[in-house]
């Protein structure tokens, strides 16, 4: 395997033939090129594109390149790959290490199938994107809205297969499918691989999927016997599960309850308190049972989805008993006033915030010290903004009391303060479910009237998986968004996703679901980094989105830790972290440090993949860097600088 980066590979010239006499120069001229279908598919999603190669008989072989900056070297290697008699295919997803495992899934902005002779659905399944593999064989895509989660994605794509009658062993995550542009040596006439329809407009969202597509018929009782144990840690998410796929079927609360105590008896070591899994059945039972759709009626998905609205509106489902929905002419309004900061221009009064970042760069030190001085009476700015003053309730789910007092009490040393704001109400909810804690916050925002409500941090207020978009908008329909109606500001810190091998740190997302960013109205990404010996870090602060205003400019602030304080200081400049090192970079320095070294040495020294150092040090060996020695340890040859000796 390989990874291949930013540079382009040198183009080849059109209307050659291959080594088996086969012109290909329709993959040159073809409408579409398989960029473009990459570009529908995979979105705005960055990470690894797969690309696999092999002649008929032989194993396959990898690369992998980086996306979407690579996308024309991946395609032109993928026709080069052609040229020389082999078939290629690419993954369908894009990963976030290079290596083609489930596990290794990025989020997927389309769904795919191979139809296998199946016809192409039309009308309320119809697919945005169809590749002609060879005559009569088609493979398709539905691009969607947003990004799911990878295993959502899977589960969909089973659902869609079964209804259109394609190859149920297409639809697994690291599925390989045929490049554009390539030709099928599977058949005699060697077809060239093309795409025949590209709808630019078309697009669906998985929630209207989730409710035309059928679920598997497999039962959930059938799923919880293959359960072999459940244990103490995750004895109350995985029975909430079962209960979700229970009440999704059909069952009240009654039945609901009656199996879990099976479950939690035979299954649970050891089992939950019977009133524990009493509650469960409870909390899920609110939940409306999901509809399922017929595919083959006359009206389209959307006229059934808003039959269903109407349904509702007109007496079926749960009401809120506090709201009612009502329609109004904004004609002849007053105008609003103007737009409320919590901080100005980035954290708007009323309406979620998210922000995010990795460890270790002082980000929960500086969220505490805007929430301490939002609650400190008289003052005005943090870091030149303008501040509302206003109570703050911090509802810590990661931390214990003790380590919050300790940090509010040393930074409010460090800008000056007498005290920790009087304001400032910290909530330990450790041992709590965010139901019990969110419930007391809306409490005390009964008592507050307002508060700046720090949510720290979402994916253990979730209790749930941060890459499921339905646990996701549950959380914030079911707690923040009423939050904001009982008037709080809701300020959630929350972590980054896994670092993509090649991409800048700046370049990192929140951690899960992309209908955390959606659901925020201000997103802000946390960087920085810590020089080494000091005690002060470059704590930089960028407004990634925004649908309030305009997007604010970035800035660093500069944290200083001493014994017993922390201080900060507003930087004059953006100071980005440092670019990390080449790996290039690291076997020139491992060698110079350690002295000469086989590639396995090198591998283990640097922790990078064996192929990719064998890969750069050939580089380096054509460049003049390094030499290969006379001496073998291990029956591999040792190298050494060039310079040396």
């Amino acid at each position: 395997m390989q990874v291949v980066g930013m540079k382009e590979a040198a183009s080849t010239s059109g209307g050659r033939n291959d080594a088996k006499g086969v012109n290909l120069t329709a993959s040159k001229t073809t409408l579409y090129k398989a960029q473009d279908l990459w570009d529908h598919i995979f979105g705005d999603e960055r990470g690894l594109l797969a690309i696999c190669h092999a002649r008929a008989g032989e194993d396959f072989q990898t690369t992998f390149f980086n996306y979407p900056g690579s996308a024309d070297t991946a395609a032109e290697f993928a026709r080069e790959k052609a040229g020389l008699g082999r078939d290629v295919w690419f993954c369908t997803h894009l990963l976030t290490a290079s290596r083609r495992v489930k596990e290794n899934a990025a989020a997927v902005y389309a769904l795919w199938g191979d139809l296998d002779g199946a016809r192409v659905p039309k009308d309320t399944l119809a697919p945005t994107a169809v590749v002609r593999s060879s005559p009569g064989k088609f493979h398709c895509y539905w691009r969607l809205v947003d990004a799911i989660p990878p295993e959502s994605a899977e589960q969909l794509n089973k659902r869609l297969a079964s209804v259109i009658g394609a190859d149920q062993s297409g639809v697994d995550l690291t599925q390989l499918l045929r490049v554009p542009g390539t030709v099928n040596r599977k058949y005699p006439e060697r077809p060239v691989v093309e795409v025949t329809t590209l709808e630019l407009a078309r697009t669906y969202t998985a929630g209207e999927l989730e409710k035309i597509l059928p679920e598997p018929e497999n039962s959930v009782f059938d799923e919880a016997a293959t359960i072999e144990e459940i244990h103490d840690g995750t004895r109350n998410k995985d029975l909430t599960s079962i209960a979700g796929s229970l009440r999704h079927r059909g069952l009240d609360e009654s039945a609901i309850y009656a199996a879990l105590c099976g479950i939690n008896t035979t299954k649970c070591k050891p089992p939950l308190p019977g009133s524990e899994v009493r509650q469960i059945a409870h909390s899920v039972a609110r939940y409306e049972p999901r509809k399922l759709y017929p595919i083959n009626g006359s009206r389209s998905s959307r006229s059934r989805i808003d039959q269903d609205r109407e349904d509702r509106d007109q007496g079926g489902g749960v009401k809120n008993p506090k709201r009612s929905l009502r329609a109004v002419s904004f004609a002849g309004e007053p105008k609003p006033p103007a737009r409320q900061f919590v901080v100005e221009g980035i954290v708007p009064a009323g309406v979620p915030t998210i922000v995010y970042g990795p460890s270790g760069i002082a980000k929960s030190f500086n969220i505490l010290h805007l929430a301490l001085s939002v609650a400190f009476v008289g003052l005005d700015t943090w870091h030149g903004r303008r501040i509302m003053t206003c109570p703050v309730i911090y509802l810590d789910f990661e931390m214990d009391r003790i380590e919050q007092l300790r940090r509010a009490q040393e930074v409010a040393r460090g800008v000056g303060w007498p005290d920790v704001p009087k304001n400032f109400w910290y909530v330990n909810a450790l041992g709590h479910s965010a139901a019990e804690v969110f419930d007391f916050a809306i409490e005390q925002l009964e008592d507050l009237s307002e508060a700046l409500v720090i949510v720290d941090s979402f994916g253990f207020a979730l209790a749930g998986e941060s890459e499921r978009s339905a646990d996701v908008l549950t959380f914030m329909r079911e707690h923040i968004g009423v939050l904001q109606m009982a008037g709080g500001h809701p300020l959630i810190v929350d972590h980054v996703a896994r670092l993509v091998r090649g991409e800048r740190a700046g370049n990192q997302d929140a951690f899960g679901s992309i209908y955390k960013k959606n659901a925020a109205r201000s997103n802000i990404h946390v960087t920085g980094h810590q020089e080494e010996g000091s005690n002060q870090i470059y704590t930089t602060f960028t407004h990634k989105s925004t649908n309030i205003g305009p997007i604010a400019a970035p800035f660093t602030v500069i944290t200083k830790f001493t014994a017993d304080e922390v201080a900060f200081e507003l930087s004059g400049e953006v100071i980005r972290p440092p670019a990390p090192e080449s790996t290039a970079d690291l076997i020139v320095a491992a060698i110079e440090e350690y002295g000469s070294m086989t590639n396995k040495e090198i591998a283990g020294t640097i922790d990078r993949p064996y192929k990719t150092v064998q890969n750069v040090t050939k580089e380096l060996k054509d460049g003049g860097v390094l030499r290969t020695t006379e001496t073998k340890r291990g029956g591999a040859p040792v190298l050494e600088l060039a310079g040396v000796g």
